[in-house]
């Protein structure tokens, strides 16, 4: 009796164990991620220089990359704005809105002399010491240093190269877009060099504009997708999105010629659009379909560069379920993005979405807007499981598109023994029972039927 107790325990016990592992079991949660990797806030302090030799065209032109580049600046970036003669300016800190502070800009009279040691200074104490993410001064000048006399000159040459070897020590990199000319000698183009930055030549030919595409998408690798170079008669472009699952996507649009009028066409939570004289900047936020139409004035015909950027926030999620028919781990992978929407459902996000278990890239099918995985397990264990979103070819954050998860497998059932059929022994003896009734039933009968004849 006892043994026949534990059995039936041990069968219950297995029985329990399948039910628990059926339920979809939860991955563990995760850091916040940019394709796996883990993200600081980084920061970026425009340095301009406000003396004379700056002034006029120049001065508008460096205001429109520095509004072009901070338009163009991905989720995570924090940008502050100062400007330097013999003075120090700051025209926005880390918390004051960048456009104000360069319209109020447009206006303001560039004088005085150059002492760009300290205001690199200056700009450095204005990072955050506390954050660990990278640190840029992007510095605008036309190179020279200068200050009344030629002693204090030279001091004030001293004094920026002891400015950028503390640069160094703090891992600030300084990079440079340095507007040549003739008469004024480079004196700063050293600090981008020594701290690891670039030095870009604001020659004859080239403009800041193509100085701004250089430092976001080769400087900073900002993903980004080429959409050609047009020169249509019509000024009149249609853009493809390619998905709507984006939470931020941002199209820019360069030209050498006059850029005036953009118009845009497309369903979307909110469209802003930022303009220079040579770029437009246009922000969609959570677009509703997948297509943009463009519109635009060129002073003259000419060619535009244009460019697409895209921010996926995303957050994945994983079940598993045991299937005793194969003996395999159901793996359902989830991946949404902020609005909840199945972003596998889409055959281009899908083929670009690689995920992988223990660092074996696995294939899956999607079914109902999850990935089905069928994973072979012979024991309980925990995997690790990564979904890879570099094949989208834009910014993702996302949550736990690294985590692990734990895949039980139910013990195997004890072989249950033969038993003789208690139903079967009941039916024979309903059989033996029900001929006895009848034999006796006849030999009752047999009995009376004599005695009726012996009184006879």
């Amino acid at each position: 009796m006892k043994r026949n107790r534990k059995r039936h325990f041990n069968l219950a016990a297995a029985f329990l164990c399948f039910l628990l592992i059926t339920v979809s079991v939860p991955v563990q949660a995760a850091e916040n991620t940019q394709n796996g990797a883990p993200q600081e806030n980084r920061q970026i302090v425009f340095l301009m220089d406000g003396s004379q030799s700056m002034s006029g065209e120049r001065w508008q032109e460096a205001l429109d990359y520095i509004l072009m580049v901070e338009a163009m600046l991905p989720t995570g970036y924090q940008k502050a704005l100062a400007v330097y003669n013999t003075e120090m300016v700051i025209a926005a800190d880390f918390e004051s809105p960048m456009e104000d502070a360069i319209s109020g800009l447009r206006t303001w009279k560039q004088k005085g002399y150059t002492d760009p040691g300290t205001a690199l200074e200056t700009a450095m104490e204005m990072f955050d010491t506390n954050s660990s993410g990278e640190k840029y001064v992007i510095l605008i000048t036309d190179g020279e240093i200068s200050l009344p006399e030629e002693e204090k000159t030279e001091a004030a040459s001293e004094s920026y190269l002891a400015a950028v070897a503390k640069a160094i020590e703090r891992g600030i990199i300084v990079d440079v877009l340095l507007y040549e000319t003739e008469d004024i000698e480079d004196r700063v183009s050293e600090g981008a060099a020594l701290t690891g930055g670039n030095c870009f030549r604001r020659t004859q030919g080239r403009t800041a504009e193509s100085f701004g595409e250089n430092y976001l998408f080769e400087r900073l690798g900002l993903e980004r997708i080429m959409l050609g170079i047009s020169d249509s008669p019509d000024n009149w472009e249609e853009v493809s999105l390619q998905d709507t699952y984006a939470d931020r996507v941002k199209i820019l649009l360069t030209t050498e010629s006059s850029l005036q009028d953009i118009q845009v066409s497309c369903q979307s939570r909110k469209i802003s659009t930022v303009q220079g004289e040579h770029f437009a900047a246009i922000t969609l936020e959570h677009p509703l379909e997948d297509t943009v139409a463009l519109q635009y004035a060129l002073s003259e015909k000419g060619r535009i560069n244009a460019y697409l950027v895209k921010e996926y926030n995303l957050s994945v999620s994983a079940e598993a379920s045991y299937l005793p028919e194969t003996g395999h781990q159901q793996i359902q992978v989830k991946v949404v993005n902020s609005e909840g929407k199945d972003t596998l459902e889409d055959v281009d996000v899908r083929n670009a979405v690689n995920i992988y278990i223990d660092g074996e890239k696995v294939p899956y099918e999607v079914f109902q807007g999850e990935a089905i995985i069928d994973w072979p397990a012979e024991s309980s264990g925990e995997i690790s499981l990564k979904a890879d979103f570099s094949g989208l070819n834009s910014r993702v954050y996302c949550d736990n598109a690294q985590s692990r998860l734990f895949l039980e497998v139910p013990p195997p059932a004890e072989p249950v023994e033969d038993r003789p059929s208690y139903l079967w022994l009941w039916v024979v003896l309903a059989v033996l029972c029900g001929t006895l009734v009848i034999l006796l039933c006849i030999l009752g009968r047999s009995r009376k039927k004599k005695k009726q004849n012996f009184r006879r």
